[in-house]
């Protein structure tokens, strides 16, 4: 059975290893090395399959894939003091909730590096069947 379905998959280039190493969050971080993004891929999807029979054959519960999960969108985050009043004094000055120009920080630098990984090179993929 493919299980390979709704997992995540993330390809970044290594120096180190001077290879592609693809990488299953979802299961402790699970990695496959390999000279192409595509390769590296095929060899993160068997890993993954045996990863699951084995989950399954101990009677483990396989992790939800990440796109399955829902975020309440809060969280809490501890700041220095004084970040905190420069933030505050920033929105104040912008006519904006505090709440509004940390989002849009955070939007910013997401962006920003929403296609740059570890390395110098780096690429989501969504290992689903649709892509099949």
């Amino acid at each position: 059975m493919n299980k390979t379905t709704n997992y995540s998959i993330t390809v970044s280039w290594s120096a180190e290893d001077k290879m592609f190493v693809a990488v299953c969050l979802e299961l402790d971080s699970l990695t496959a090395l390999a000279d192409s993004e595509e390769e590296a891929v095929r060899e993160l999807k068997v890993a993954i399959d045996l990863v699951c029979d084995d989950m399954t054959a101990s009677g483990e519960t396989l992790p939800l894939p990440h796109f399955h999960k829902t975020h309440s969108g809060q969280f809490r985050i501890r700041i220095p003091k004084s970040l905190h009043s420069k933030l505050a004094v920033q929105a104040k000055q912008e006519r904006v909730s505090l709440n509004s120009l940390v989002t849009m920080y955070l939007s910013e630098a997401s962006a920003k590096s929403g296609n740059e990984g570890y390395e110098n090179h780096h690429s989501s993929y969504i290992a689903d069947s649709k892509r099949r």
